[in-house]
Order: structure tokens, then sequence, then C-alpha cells
């Protein structure tokens, strides 16, 4: 029994070491850990069978297999996860269905239509429950969308009007950190255009969503230009308003999410994406962690 007493007054050294140092013992080698779990048992098994039960820890290995396995725990706690951001565009139109997205209990970002009935509102009641709210600005799209919505930025307008039209929605929305276009595949596409509005953006401290109405959009370029914190769009959640596409989508924006780190899923205030999300965003996988659109600036 006398190295069982050696074993035993060493023992009581590394249970110090250990209640004070936890970090330091998970990181030390493979060896080392059995060692020590080794002295941990000699310190708790009875006289009589300590040493037989020492042995048979070694012998089964049982030791080795159990710290890895705590140790794996830990790492997969510690894994990176990656990012998803949701934003909701056209809020301020649909008040029952608005209400229900700014109460969800999640870090949604709410894009806001200037000129809404219940823009305003929606804004402050969201920034009041810890939400992200942004500028959703009407740009002017091609072809036969050319209809005129209040607060529209328009291929055809000055300096002037283009930028006292931009600075009056913006103070209609005073709690937006940012902007993204609502339509604005005509406008997204012209140079010029968006060099107007990115020098706005970047005086007023604002960032920009590319909502990407059109893959010929040249705002993420010019955004980065002009030093304005920009990120793109990755996936339309109800662009095709069936229950079979919209959990096709969303679980494309994951898969993008896992590919890229991050993704942006853009989604709207109809009842079939909002039933979906607020189930869908309850039940998010372990690796996939929920943020704000600025979050990934």
């Amino acid at each position: 029994m006398f190295w069982l007493s050696v074993l035993r007054s060493l023992s009581g050294f590394f249970i110090r070491f250990i209640d004070n140092n936890p970090k330091r013992f998970r990181a030390l080698p493979r060896a080392s850990s059995v060692v020590l779990g080794c002295l941990l048992l000699a310190e708790h098994a009875p006289a009589d069978d300590g040493v037989e039960a020492l042995a048979g820890s070694l012998t089964t290995g049982s030791l080795g297999q159990s710290l890895p396995q705590d140790l794996n725990q830990e790492s997969a706690q510690q894994a990176p996860r990656v990012r998803l951001a949701v934003v909701m565009d056209d809020l301020g139109y649909r008040l029952d269905l608005d209400s229900r997205i700014i109460n969800w209990p999640h870090p949604v970002t709410v894009a806001v239509l200037p000129g809404s009935p219940s823009g305003r509102a929606i804004a402050e009641a969201a920034a009041d429950r810890g939400k992200e709210v942004i500028l959703h600005q009407p740009m002017q799209p091609h072809g036969a969308r050319l209809r005129r919505e209040p607060g529209d930025l328009r291929l055809d307008m000055d300096h002037w009007e283009f930028s006292r039209t931009l600075s009056s929605n913006l103070a209609s929305v005073p709690e937006r950190v940012g902007v993204n276009n609502h339509t604005g595949s005509a406008l997204t596409e012209d140079p010029r255009a968006m060099h107007r509005l990115m020098q706005h953006l970047s005086e007023a401290g604002l960032y920009f969503l590319d909502s990407r109405t059109t893959p010929n959009t040249v705002a993420h370029t010019i955004a980065e230009e002009w030093g304005v914190p920009v990120v793109s769009r990755d996936v339309f959640l109800d662009h095709d308003r069936s229950r079979a596409a919209v959990e096709r989508e969303f679980n494309r924006a994951l898969g993008i999410a896992r590919r890229d780190g991050h993704a942006v899923l853009i989604a709207h205030p109809n009842a079939l994406s909002v039933n979906y999300l607020e189930v869908a965003l309850r039940a998010l996988p372990d690796d996939v962690e929920l943020v704000r659109v600025s979050d990934l600036l």
C-alpha cells in the first residue's frame, strides 16, 4: 500500500490544482490527463481495492475514453456558429401582421416603407422592442412596373430633388440605422443614381442592404467606393407564395449560411411567411445564430 499512500498524497495537490485551474487541466496532453485521472481514483478508492481499481482503469482505458469525450463536448459547444439575418420588408401597411413581427422574441431587422399609413408607429414600436429598423426606400424598377410609389427615387430626378426626397424619407423613420431598396431594378443598375445615394448615406452614417432586385446591380460596388457599410441579400423567402417553396428557400438560406458563414434572408408580411417564420425561427438548428443585419457589417 506504499504506492497507494504516495498517490493519495499527490492527489490532494492535484485536486487543488484542478479546482483553481480547470482550463489548464483540460488543455493538458492526453497522457497527462490520464495520470491525473488515476490520482483522483486513488484518492477516492477504498483501501482494500485501491490498487486494483487503479489498475483496472488503466487496462480498460476508461479514463482515456471519458476525458477526450468531455473535451469533445466542450469543443462542440465552443464551435463557431453560422449567422443568419432575417429582414422583414414592406412594413407599414399590414398593421396586424406587422405587430406580430415586431413582437417576435428574435433579433429580426424590419424595413419600413416611407409614407405608409402605420410606418412611423411600427418603426417606433419595433425600436422600443429592440428590433433593428431600416428605411425600405422605393426605387424605380424596369419595364411595366413604372407606377409611382410614395417617396420613390427615380432616374429623371435632378440632384436636388433626389436628395430632398431621400432626406424626407429618412426623417419619416428616425429610428433607422440603414436603408435597403424596395424594387429598384432600374435605379440600382445606374451608377450616377447609386453615387447620389451612397454619398447621402455616407454623410448620414447609414449602412445599405442591397436587396438585389436585378443581377446587374452596381449598388454594392459603389457603396464600397463611398465607404458605406454594405451587404447583399442572399435569398427571398416568399417570391413563390407556396408552403413548399417557402420551406425550400428557408433551407437554402441555411445552406448558404453554412457555406459562407452568414446569409441574409428577406421576407414579407404575408400570412404564409409570418406563420412559417414564427415556427421556423423558434426551431433554428443549434449551429445557426439569428443576428441583425448590422452584425454582418
